[in-house]
């Protein structure tokens, strides 16, 4: 009898910002599918004097409902001193395994809607899980330029902490321009995040009694939850104590029993990342 484990899958949007607004995104889109499919470069970094490496297992093309995926893993290693006994000399000795596996996760692109579904372990931040897909799409691809990767919001809870404010004093926002043709909902705010010419803009909003409602801060908090930044909000309650919370603590993660098998653990992937309607639908 098969047995069954817990997976959690983490949404995130990937989103081309070196040559946003030219007309070479599909090609570019194909050229991280290449790189998915053949890597050849890895990313090296070094965190509290210990070395760490990123890499990326060769993708494969992937057809479900009739629609193409790309599945892969991400892995990390690093050099791990190990324990050992010596019973000749009956001591202890100490060896370095220079590749220990310390951790590997599954990853479904969809190119279509510009999504990542990725396997979530609690011993690795999903900011460095980002951050290392993406570097590795940059390094191993060719004419790809600076890219980003930001997890989708639960929507419904992170607006109803908003609400629950009874005012807001300061929105601060981390936001990048949407691809092109992404999202017509968003056309008013990357209107002017693409005055600004930069990859990514922080823009910030105070004032006494601010507005969520039909507002540049209601648009700009949907591309959050999107997947197209972060944000901090700041206010005060029904008994005026102060209050402040970040988007960071909203990422949606979906959590579902799989059997032990690679085969269901990325059909399982899959269904998750179809069953998350898009704000560009």
């Amino acid at each position: 009898m098969s047995k069954s484990k817990k997976m959690t899958v983490i949404i995130a949007k990937l989103s081309l910002t070196e040559d946003l607004f030219s007309n070479d995104i599909p090609e570019m889109l194909e050229e991280i599918v290449v790189c998915l499919k053949k890597p050849s470069q890895k990313y090296d970094y070094t965190y509290k004097n210990k070395n760490y490496t990123w890499g990326l297992s060769p993708g494969q093309e992937k057809f479900f409902n009739g629609k193409k995926y790309i599945l892969g893993r991400l892995i990390r290693t690093t050099q791990e001193v190990i324990k050992e006994y010596d019973f000749e000399t009956d001591t202890e000795v100490k060896s370095i395994a220079p590749k220990y596996l310390q951790t590997m996760l599954h990853y479904v692109f969809d190119k279509e809607t510009e999504l990542i579904a990725f396997e979530y372990k609690s011993n690795l931040s999903i900011k460095s899980m980002c951050k290392a897909f993406a570097m590795l799409c940059m390094i191993n691809g060719e004419g790809i330029g600076q890219l980003d990767i930001f997890p989708k919001k639960r929507d419904n809870d992170l607006i109803k902490t908003i609400r629950s404010l009874e005012r807001i004093s300061r929105v601060k926002f981390t936001l990048i321009p949407s691809n092109p043709d992404y999202s017509p909902y968003f056309k008013r705010l990357d209107q002017e995040l693409k005055k600004t010419k930069y990859l990514k803009s922080e823009i910030e909003f105070s004032g006494k009694n601010l507005k969520f409602e039909d507002t540049i801060i209601e648009e700009g908090t949907y591309k959050v939850i999107s997947g197209q930044g972060e944000a901090n909000y700041y206010g005060y309650d029904s008994e005026q104590k102060a209050k402040s919370f970040s988007s960071k603590n909203y990422i949606e993660k979906t959590t579902f029993d799989i059997l032990d098998q690679g085969q269901d653990i990325y059909q399982a992937i899959i269904e998750t990342i179809q069953n998350k309607s898009d704000l560009n639908e």
